[in-house]
C-alpha cells in the first residue's frame, strides 16, 4: 500500500509539471544542405553580441510585455551547428589557423501582438561575419525575416519550429556564400 502511494504521488507530480508552459524558447536548428565544397584550415568562433538578450516578446493589449529567453546560449549552439557544416564543406578546424572567421549572433528576435481574434509574428535573426586572412578582412551581414498570423494565441512550439527553420536558412546562406568561401581559401 505504501508502496502504492508513493508511486501515485510521485505520477500526480510528474503529470503536473509535464502540462506546465514553458517561458523560453527551445531552438534546436538542422546544419543546413551544402551546395559547395572548400577546402583549407580555418578557425571558427561563434558570440553572443546581442544588446538584448530576450528573444520573445509578446504582447497583449495593454498589459506589460511578456519576456522569454533561450533555454540554451544560442551562440553555442550556432558554434555546434556552423563547425558541423564547414566540416561538411570542407574545411579543416583549427584554433591555431591563419585564417579566421568570427560568427557574431546580432539578433534573434519574435515580437508576437496577440488579441482577442488571434495574433502576428514578426519574427527576425541577424548574424554578422567576420573574417580575416593574412592580407585582407571581410564583413558581411546576413538577416532573415519571417512572419506568423493565426486565430487563438500561438502556440510555441509552432513559433520555435518557424525560428529553426529561419536559422537553418541563414546558416545555409552563410556557408553556401561563394564571396565567403573564396576570402576563406585565400
Amino acid at each position: 500500500m505504501k508502496k502504492s502511494l508513493s508511486l501515485l504521488t510521485a505520477l500526480l507530480l510528474l503529470g503536473g509539471c509535464a502540462g506546465s508552459p514553458s517561458n523560453y524558447l527551445v531552438l534546436s536548428p538542422d546544419v543546413p544542405a551544402v551546395e559547395s565544397s572548400a577546402h583549407g584550415r580555418i578557425a571558427l568562433t561563434t558570440e553572443d553580441a546581442r544588446t538584448n538578450m530576450n528573444a520573445v516578446r509578446i504582447t497583449k493589449g495593454d498589459e506589460p510585455p511578456t519576456l522569454m529567453g533561450t533555454g540554451e546560449p544560442p551562440a553555442r549552439q550556432l558554434g555546434e551547428l556552423f563547425r558541423s557544416a564547414y566540416r561538411q564543406i570542407g574545411f579543416d578546424l583549427d584554433p591555431a589557423a591563419s585564417n579566421l572567421l568570427e560568427l557574431k549572433l546580432e539578433r534573434i528576435q519574435s515580437d508576437i501582438s496577440e488579441s482577442m481574434i488571434g495574433y502576428e509574428a514578426e519574427n527576425e535573426i541577424v548574424i554578422s561575419a567576420y573574417a580575416r586572412n593574412s592580407q585582407q578582412i571581410f564583413t558581411k551581414r546576413y538577416s532573415a525575416k519571417g512572419s506568423m498570423k493565426g486565430p487563438f494565441s500561438l502556440d510555441l512550439a509552432t513559433l520555435e519550429l518557424e525560428m529553426n527553420k529561419l536559422i537553418t536558412q541563414l546558416a545555409g546562406d552563410i556557408v553556401n556564400d561563394p564571396e565567403l568561401n573564396r576570402f576563406l581559401m585565400q
